[in-house]
């Protein structure tokens, strides 16, 4: 029972390190969009720097240029002090050194196609807590077969030999049956271990329904995020990366302000952290998946 119990809490323990695994991988990611803004924003200055040399434009706008890498930079800083202190929660609530400077990326590979009759089999046979009840039925079922079998009937068969005047003999005996007391009618103890089982079972099918709706849920949220991001994959973003490349050969030429090409880079911006939200969420979806349909061993012990 308290392995059962215990695996419970381990579970509860992973979810809250997902959540801050998860934390971890957004910082980097986002460090990375920030890192490729901080390219674009001296990219736009190199081009304004030429275009002033060449009597484009004027040193106002060569100034308001400097302002996208200014605030790039200072989003730099910020970005690696949230992934500092998500470092530090980590290293305490999962493990990972303070100092860790290198993290897994996503796994490429496509995820598992879904399967909700397998899935909610796993998820039946692994929960801590259908395995509790499970345990208890058996124990009921027990406790009813001992009490009935206190009220069945008992027969005895004795058998002897007698004599007469220690000539010859002969055998004597007979059947005793015996009838316990109460043995007519219902008995409350039987009736009573007879109605927890059936009690036990009611939440045994309870906790399954509540199981199979968790893993509908789940599929619906996943199969939803991978239309979204193949959307953004397909359309989305290779419209907004073509937009900002076009912006940026325009204002190279003169044919179009610098306000443009950073208004068609923070759109890109937008975009790709989006996307990343999305790529997040499913990940963490199908791993909260994996978690719900899992067998824990308890602590110490091998599967």
């Amino acid at each position: 029972m308290v392995a059962v119990e215990g695996n419970e809490e381990r579970r509860e323990v992973i979810r809250n390190g997902l959540a801050i695994w998860y934390g971890l991988l957004a910082t980097e990611r986002r460090a990375e969009l920030i890192d490729s803004g901080t390219g674009h924003a001296r990219g736009l200055l190199r081009i304004a720097l030429r275009r002033r040399a060449a009597g484009d434009i004027d040193s106002l706008e060569v100034l308001r240029a400097q302002l996208p890498l200014a605030y790039a930079l200072n989003d730099s800083i910020a970005i690696a002090a949230e992934r500092n202190s998500l470092l530090v929660a980590a290293s305490s609530a999962i493990g990972i050194p303070s100092d860790q400077t290198f993290l897994p990326r996503f796994d490429e590979a496509p995820p598992p196609p879904l399967d909700a009759l397998a899935l909610l089999a796993a998820a039946v046979e692994s929960d801590p807590t259908i395995r509790l009840l499970r345990a208890r039925r058996l124990l009921a079922d027990a406790e009813r077969d001992a009490s009935a079998a206190g009220r069945r009937p008992t027969f005895d068969l004795g058998l002897g030999v007698a004599s007469v005047d220690g000539s010859w003999g002969y055998l004597q005996g007979g059947v005793t049956v015996g009838l316990p007391i109460g043995r007519w009618g219902e008995d409350p103890a039987t009736e009573s271990h007879r109605f927890l089982g059936e009690v036990i079972d009611l939440e045994i099918r309870r906790r399954e329904r509540l199981l199979h709706a968790r893993i509908d849920l789940a599929i619906a949220e996943i199969e939803g995020l991978q239309r979204q991001l193949e959307q953004y994959d397909a359309t989305i973003l290779p419209l907004l990366r073509e937009s900002w490349r076009t912006a940026m050969i325009l204002y190279r030429e003169g044919a179009t302000g610098y306000l443009n090409v950073i208004e068609a880079h923070e759109q890109l911006l937008d975009g790709e952290l989006e996307r990343l939200d999305l790529e997040l969420r499913l990940r963490q979806h199908h791993d909260r998946l994996t978690l719900l349909t899992t067998p824990l061993s308890p602590a110490g012990e091998e599967e």
